[in-house]
């Protein structure tokens, strides 16, 4: 039996002044959603995946992207205003709606009210609203780049979350592979998440000379070309790499590491970034997994690859090493590259709440 997904847009119809009580919108995907709440795996072995089969489901919408929630406006000339706060203070936006009258509101945080007026023409409020937004994972939509997700969500073995807002993984903005950010893609990088930093995981070759963030000038641009996967177990780079982030964390930079196609490199990163965090490898590997939903295609947990090295490689390196549980094995890990207590537990403080 084939499943067909159609729900990745929520639509919302508002001719008139109201107040009803709060929806709940998942901002995930329904077959990322699905994946995530049905997928649990014997962490003790990696010769089986389940994300295959959800790659095969047929939709009408990109799996590597949020569902968006939709208000269809009935006065083609009014605007949405939307904040998380109530009072709709400094977080406020302005959404106009196309040419279709519906405003869409996109890459939403997992776990937040969002409050909305309508306005009219003449500046009147019509309508009033919000929505609880629930889901985990947040995927990013950004015009001409793929498999875009923010790090954070994800819970610890010691009940805290990884912040929403900090740290993004995802595709080159540019380069030699035939992706390319568009002017619209980089208003959503820049304006709507804030990125101010760029940590670039590409050879020299892949580059083609540009030493610099396409995002412009007021961007902190790093490059640290490395392996993927035998990074970790050769422990090339780490050190700068952690210290870039935290750097960027201390200065209040949302930083947007990354490397071709935001797989094999980028995850490797974002496997060491959520291990010293503490998130439990199940979550982990699903986190690993995700890309396997984008052009990049299958990133599975049992993928063996002796030459470039795979998942199971590196989490087998990490369990090698001293600790009581996994979080002290990625702690110590980090700690014989270089980078001291003191700024992990700083690196925490920040990550976490």
């Amino acid at each position: 039996m084939k499943i067909r997904f159609t729900t990745f847009l929520v639509t919302l119809s508002i001719a008139a002044a109201s107040t009803s009580a709060q929806r709940v919108f998942n901002v995930e995907n329904d077959v990322v959603a699905r994946y995530l709440a049905e997928t649990c795996y014997d962490t003790d072995r990696y010769d089986t995946t389940t994300v295959k089969s959800y790659m095969q489901i047929p939709t009408d919408y990109t799996k590597d992207k949020p569902r968006q929630f939709t208000i269809t406006l009935s006065d083609s000339h009014s605007r949405v205003i939307v904040s998380d706060d109530s009072t709709f203070g400094s977080t406020a936006r302005i959404f106009a709606p196309d040419s279709c009258g519906i405003a869409t509101l996109s890459n939403l945080i997992p776990q937040r009210t969002y409050y909305y007026r309508i306005i009219d023409n003449d500046g009147n409020i019509t309508a009033t609203d919000s929505i609880r937004t629930t889901g985990t994972v947040r995927m990013i939509d950004a015009d001409g780049i793929h498999n875009v997700r923010d790090l954070g969500g994800w819970k610890t073995t010691s009940g805290k979350t990884v912040r929403y807002g900090l740290l993004f993984r995802g595709t080159e903005f540019d380069g030699n592979h035939n992706i390319h950010i568009t002017p619209r893609g980089m208003s959503t990088v820049r304006d709507k998440l804030g990125i101010r930093a760029e940590i670039d995981l590409r050879a020299d070759a892949e580059i083609g000379g540009k030493y610099y963030s396409a995002l412009g000038s007021d961007v902190k641009y790093y490059n640290f070309p490395i392996m993927g996967y035998f990074c970790i177990i050769n422990e090339v780079m780490i050190n700068d790499i952690f210290h870039a982030l935290l750097d960027n964390l201390r200065n209040n930079r949302p930083t947007y590491f990354h490397c071709y196609g935001g797989a094999d490199r980028t995850g490797s990163v974002a496997l060491l970034v959520l291990g010293v965090l503490g998130v439990d490898e199940n979550s982990i590997s699903k986190d690993y997994e995700l890309t396997s939903f984008s052009f990049v295609n299958l990133r599975a947990r049992n993928n063996v690859d002796t030459k470039h090295g795979d998942f199971a490689t590196m989490m087998r390196h990490i369990k090698l090493l001293p600790g009581d549980n996994l979080e002290e094995k990625f702690r110590n890990y980090l700690i014989h590259t270089g980078v001291s207590e003191s700024e992990i537990e700083e690196f925490k403080r920040i990550m976490l709440f």
